[in-house]
């Protein structure tokens, strides 16, 4: 989290850490890009995570990125519109996922840029 709290300055970005526990409080209509870090706990979402994914009507500015054991669990999207990255939870390649996180925040961002300008 923080190679990607320093990556995010870095291009310029503003950005808010919050804990799990508080995306209750988060409206994703007030932000460009959400990125949810989350561990993958028994094959499944941190429950705070999941209750904040199932109160979402739109989830196209979210970006969830869930850790587990080799890496390899995503949750199921069903009709949702959120993108998904899975790694593995001993973070041995911080730079390649940080690098991953960074594109789709472009992306996003840039899809805004060119749909609302």
């Amino acid at each position: 989290m923080e190679k990607l709290i320093e990556a995010v300055v870095f291009e310029g970005m503003a950005q808010k850490t919050v804990g799990v526990g508080d995306l209750k409080d988060i409206d994703p209509s007030e932000y460009d890009v959400i990125v949810v870090i989350s561990n993958c706990v028994a094959w499944g979402l941190e429950r705070d995570v999941q209750m904040f994914m199932n109160r979402q009507k739109k989830h196209a500015n979210i970006i969830l990125v869930t850790t587990s054991g080799n890496g390899g669990w995503l949750p199921d999207k069903g009709d949702r519109d959120f993108d998904a990255i899975s790694s593995a939870s001993k973070m041995t390649t911080v730079d390649v996922v940080v690098r991953d996180i960074l594109g789709r925040i472009n992306t996003r961002l840039h899809h805004k840029a060119r749909t609302s300008g």
